[in-house]
Formats: C-alpha cells, structure tokens, sequence
C-alpha cells in the first residue's frame, strides 16, 4: 500500500490538518486524519486535480473538502490507470518538456499573427459596412474644422489658400468633370477646398466626408490639368472605398487586441509593444489602400485616353518636394515637430516607388 502525506481542509474554515492519504491496490483512496478517522474516497465522490507546473496536487470531495499534497509519481500513476484527468495530466506533461513548449510557442505565435492577419481586417470590414454615412461625415467634417482652426495646443495646419478666384474657378470646373466621370457615393456631398499649409507642402488629401483638400503648392507643381484630374480621381477613390474610416476602426481594433493580449500596459515598453502592431498596421494597410486608389485613378486615365506619364509624372514631383523639404527643414523643434509633423506626415503619406510607376505603366498598356 502506498502511502502520501498531505494536509486536510474541512472546508469550514482555513486551518490545514495534517493527514495521511492511502492508495490500495485495489485502487480504492482513504483519507485518515489525526484523530484516527477514516473516509474512503470513491471515484464518482471526489475530483483529482494534477499538478499544474510545480504546484501541489489537491483532491476534492464532500462538502468543500480537500486534500493537498506535494507532486506524487504514484498519485499520477493512479489517475493515468483509472483514466482520471486525462487533460489536466497532458498539460502538466507538456509543461516538463521543452519540446512541447516550443510546439505551444509556435501554435500561440501562428494564432497571433492570423489574428492580426485574417480576423481584425475582417472584423474591421464588417464593422465598417455597419457604420453608417453620418459617421464617414463627422469624422471628415471634425478633421476639416481641426486642420483650419487647430486643437487644444495644436496650431491650425492650414491657412486660407492665396489662390486667385479664376485659378479657383478652373479647377473647380475640372474637378466636377472628373466626378462626373466616375462612380461616387450618394450618401456624401463631394466639396473641393483650396488651403495653403508649410506643414503639409505640396499635396491632395481626401477626408471621409467627401471633403478633398488641395494645397497651393501642389496646384503650383501641375503641368497639366490632367494631372490635378488623376490625382483627383486617386483621392475619390479613397472616399468610395471608405479607406479612412476602415483604418480607424481597424487601427482601434489592433490597439484593443494587443492590450487584451499583454494586459494593461503601464510601462513605455508596453506602449512601444502596443503601438508596433498599429504602425505595421497602418504601413501595410496604407499600401493596400494606395494601390486600390490607384486603381479608381487608372480607370479614369483609360475612359479620358490620358497617358501613364501625366500620373507618375506629378507623383515624382511630389515626392520630390516632399523631400526637398525634409531636407530644408530639420525638425530642431522635437515638441512641435511631433505635435504637428506626426499629423502631417500621416495626412500626406502618398508614398512613390518604382514599382508603383511600373504597375502604372503595366497597367495602361505601357503608355
């Protein structure tokens, strides 16, 4: 007969009891106390919990009722003949062995990455199709109002455009050309703004409300005004797909998923961990959403017979007055730069590549 030493709860109050714990061959479990007492424990009236790491063992019965003791081969000998903790026995396995955990780390990590890769983007998609237009409306109108006029201790990022009335007038004409040539949503009003902004130089930026703002030095660096109209195109087509509002709700989906995954954060490490998944996030997301606006661009450019050299023509010059004045202008303000230049740069994120000019091309016959 085997037997274990332990401590015995009544389960009235918090005072351990040393008891002893008799394994028979029979199988049968007794539990004799100090004062002599003996009670046999049957299958069907208590529960074996296996150790969980280097926790100890506890058996439960009765009315509250336990029994605790130390990790024993022969109480999991026990429950591995009569078929008792199955589960709970396969964990505390996997725990001894390093295999196994690298085999659980793999599982966790593959679950993660579908999680962010897979589930968020669909749940973000539906998500957004449940939102309604009033929402698309706010968001833009409420960016508008706070690029304008500032917020808090943030400057405004724009001020009134120097632009005269007839260059106002041209381009307004051609603006409601190219929306005429293209599907737009009903739900929103599409309104042209004319701003001028150091902060975000030369640019076109779509906001959900249906609101396009073109700055001044970006209607300086046009050559043709079928390049302000494929920019244009490439900005109706953010608002169709609804690319800022599915960002937003899928950046607050990544933020809320990675603090439920490491709890609440209450370091700058944990900030740093949370905010990792929400840039790549946005970098991959953003790309996705560029692409799919290019596309809106180009089905312009095929009905209006324009040329693949007018689009990537105004996305070099662009990209190189962005650049120009990265280089004119170090950030020597750190506080302001990060107030400012943070929202800027993201506002304006129209990154140009090759391969973007290449899919250009290749896209309309190599024109």
């Amino acid at each position: 007969m085997t037997t274990l030493q332990g401590h015995y709860f009544n389960g009235q109050n918090s005072q351990a009891e040393t008891a002893t714990l008799e394994l028979s061959p029979q199988g049968l479990l007794r539990l004799v106390r100090q004062d002599g007492t003996v009670k046999t424990l049957y299958p069907g009236d208590r529960t074996i919990s296996p150790p969980m790491g280097n926790t100890p063992m506890r058996i439960r019965f009765g009315q509250g009722e336990q029994f605790v003791t130390q990790q024993s081969p022969a109480l999991l000998n026990y429950m591995a003949e009569h078929k008792e903790g199955r589960l709970e026995r396969g964990v505390h396995r996997m725990e001894k062995g390093w295999h196994w955990v690298f085999v659980a780390i793999l599982i966790v990590g593959g679950f993660i990455w579908g999680l962010f890769q897979y589930g968020v983007p669909l749940a973000a998609q539906a998500l957004t199709a449940m939102l309604p237009a009033e929402v698309d409306a706010r968001i833009g109108k409420r960016a508008l109002e706070t690029l304008d006029n500032g917020l808090f201790k943030v400057p405004p990022l724009m001020q009134p455009s120097r632009l005269s009335d007839r260059q106002q007038a041209h381009y307004q004409q051609l603006f409601a050309q190219t929306i005429k040539a293209l599907p737009t949503r009903d739900d929103l009003p599409y309104t042209l703004h004319f701003r001028q902004s150091k902060l975000l130089g030369a640019n076109a930026l779509a906001l959900p409300s249906g609101d396009i703002i073109a700055t001044d030095a970006f209607i300086q660096l046009l050559k043709h005004d079928t390049e302000f109209q494929v920019v244009i195109a490439h900005e109706l087509g953010h608002i169709f797909e609804r690319h800022s509002v599915k960002l937003l709700v899928r950046s607050t989906l990544v933020s809320l998923t990675t603090s439920l995954l490491i709890g609440d954060p209450s370091s700058s490490f944990d900030d740093l961990i949370i905010s990792m998944p929400v840039l790549l996030n946005q970098l991959s997301y953003g790309r996705a959403f560029e692409e799919r606006a290019d596309r809106f661009a180009l089905q312009f450019m095929r009905e209006q017979q324009i040329p693949a050299e007018r689009f990537i023509g105004i996305l070099e010059r662009l990209e190189k007055n962005a650049a120009a004045r990265k280089q004119a202008n170090p950030k020597t303000d750190h506080t302001k730069a990060q107030r400012q230049g943070n929202l800027a740069e993201y506002l304006s994120s129209h990154p140009f590549t090759e391969r973007r000019a290449t899919y250009i091309r290749s896209a309309l016959g190599g024109e």
